[in-house]
């Protein structure tokens, strides 16, 4: 359940697939990178005034 939420907020929003991440990590490894981070951020807000 998690991995489809993180899937349809943060994936499939911008048209990433995990096949697409699999393969950018598998670039990196063939390069003998030896770390490598991919951060995603999700925010919402909502804000309300009155006159």
């Amino acid at each position: 359940m998690i991995l489809e939420t993180a899937k349809t907020t943060l994936l499939a929003p911008f048209e990433l697939e995990t096949t697409k991440l699999q393969r950018i990590f598998g670039t990196l490894s063939a390069r003998k990178v030896d770390y490598a981070d991919v951060y995603f951020q999700y925010s919402r807000s909502e804000g309300w005034s009155l006159e």
